[in-house]
């Protein structure tokens, strides 16, 4: 019989072809970097690692023969035994080379880095310089060349690092599954550190949280902080205490991550620490940005922002201009919201990422203050595809809320209800950050004249305020529940909620609130 001796990357570009897929796609699906790929499919790179094929593979969905043959393909283009002798790397080898910078490309310091065979800790700190900086390709090229190293070194506890800073870029693009996969598939022996566990242990949390497994997440955020503990890290006892409070966040429990979020604030400014210090005042703006006041909320996302851009933490910087804008819009000032979403939206600041996302959904917030349905219609339609698009749980379940209430302003009706099947009852009103998402899925009920559908709902979202403690949630949930009153005809139980909604939005300074009750004020007088 005929031997297929046909190279690794013609293997490769076989199958990847025949399953209708570019290399950035099975990029994506694989968890690795397109030019990885490329450089694969090219013989420009040594046969890939076994785990490298596996992810392929998986992402290929091959058959048991066209994956034998993929595996036997990756074996015949091994390289035999490293020698001590070094070379200098080939143009191929070089991520980045002979790219000019783009236009608006931010600089990072290093930005014309070369990737020459460093040594594996030297490899691994310029991954992690390079993910911080947003440069997520980059990164994962120079964190595989780090994770190779360790193997030949036999360091199981540089390898798990590896695993759990490579979950963490995943996370950052929305590869919840696929940081999962990096994390839990990291080789833990008796020699791998408390620290190291303790990283890889809030990957997990940050993945799962992502998902909406808040259970999971919560577990693993236990674990992380007691390792912490038992290594006795201080800071790493803080990066615990933010992920705990974080998902407490996630879960309505606004007032322990406040006290979470405002110990971790102390303890990062008593070490002097810049990087923690802007993660804990992004928690507090987060929170306060639901209970107010905004003033407050607002200072504490300036803080943070300011703070990320001068550590040059483009990530962080991202993650503040969102909270930033969200505040922004909720004070009334629409053109400081614009700048603040459009910052953290723009390549620089993680392209593809989940803040990026978060931030899209703010922008088709701003478009529908405005009534332009098109265009927030265009922004959050990419974000409910699972193919096109990577989004957490809950930014995509907002995304589809947001939807169903345009379709029911359009007249759409059909596809409004089409959507709204099955929503509302697998959607936990506790985890929303988006309070409109409320008044987009009652109003849609109403569209469809289910009154009594709307006031149950209402209620629903109502309850859910009153066990967060979020003003800002209550606000919009009395706005829906007086929308379906005045539907049913209860109007004294409509001008109730109406007034009590005014109040809470004028004690907390939630400018847009007042003019959106303001608006419906003549059908509730």
């Amino acid at each position: 019989m005929h031997e297929d001796r046909r190279s690794f990357g013609e293997v490769l570009t076989q199958l990847r072809r025949a399953g209708e897929l570019t290399q950035e796609a099975l990029a994506r699906r694989a968890g690795l970097a397109p030019r990885t790929i490329g450089a694969l499919e090219r013989a420009e790179r040594a046969a890939p690692q076994r785990e490298t094929v596996r992810r392929i593979s998986a992402a290929l969905g091959l058959t048991a023969n066209d994956e034998h043959l993929l595996l036997t393909a990756a074996r015949r283009g091994a390289p035999a035994r490293e020698t001590p002798t070094r070379r200098a790397p080939a143009t191929a080898d070089v991520p980045g080379a002979g790219r000019r910078t783009a236009p608006g490309e931010r600089g990072t310091g290093i930005a014309a880095h070369r990737s020459t065979g460093l040594p594996a800790h030297a490899a691994e700190a310029l991954g992690l310089a390079l993910y911080r900086t947003g440069r997520f390709d980059d990164a994962l090229v120079e964190l595989e060349a780090a994770r190779r190293g360790y193997r030949r070194l036999a360091d199981p506890d540089g390898c798990c690092r590896v695993h759990g800073a490579m979950g963490l870029i995943f996370i950052e693009r929305g590869r919840c599954d696929a940081a999962l996969t990096e994390v839990l598939a990291a080789p833990l022996t008796e020699t791998v550190g408390a620290q190291t566990r303790a990283r890889l242990a809030l990957a997990a949390a940050r993945a799962y949280e992502l998902q909406g497994a808040y259970d999971d997440a919560a577990r693993h955020a236990g674990a992380a902080l007691e390792l912490a503990g038992a290594a006795q890290d201080q800071l790493l006892i803080v990066d615990a205490n933010i992920r705990v409070a974080s998902i407490r966040t996630a879960t309505g429990d606004l007032l322990a991550a406040r006290g979470s979020f405002g110990e971790a604030a102390a303890v990062a400014a008593g070490q002097r620490d810049s990087l923690r210090a802007v993660q804990a005042a992004t928690g507090l703006a987060i929170v306060l940005l639901r209970t107010g006041p905004l003033d407050e909320a607002r200072r504490h996302a300036e803080e943070a922002l300011t703070g990320a851009e001068r550590i040059g933490d483009v990530l962080r910087a991202g993650a503040a201009a969102v909270h930033a804008a969200a505040i922004a819009r909720e004070s009334g000032n629409v053109s400081a919201a614009v700048r603040y979403a459009r910052m953290a939206s723009r390549p620089g600041y993680g392209e593809e990422s989940v803040r990026v996302h978060h931030a899209e959904v703010l922008l088709a917030l701003l478009a529908l203050d405005h009534g332009s349905f098109p265009r927030a219609r265009g922004l959050l339609a990419p974000l409910v595809d699972p193919v096109s698009r990577a989004a957490d749980e809950t930014t995509r379940t907002e995304a589809t809320a947001l939807l169903i209430g345009i379709d029911a302003r359009d007249g759409a009706l059909d596809a409004a209800l089409h959507r709204l099947r099955g929503l509302t009852e697998r959607t936990d009103p506790t985890s929303l950050v988006v309070p409109d998402v409320a008044f987009a899925l009652v109003s849609a009920l109403l569209a469809g004249r289910m009154a009594h559908d709307a006031l149950a709902l209402a209620n629903r979202f109502l309850a859910a305020s009153n066990t967060t403690g979020s003003t800002l949630h209550r606000i919009e949930a009395l706005r829906a529940r007086t929308a379906a009153y005045l539907a049913l005809g209860v109007d004294a139980a409509a001008r109730s909620d109406h007034r009590a909604a005014r109040q809470l939005a004028a004690a907390g300074g939630y400018a847009l609130r007042l003019d959106l009750l303001d608006r419906a004020s003549g059908r509730t007088a």
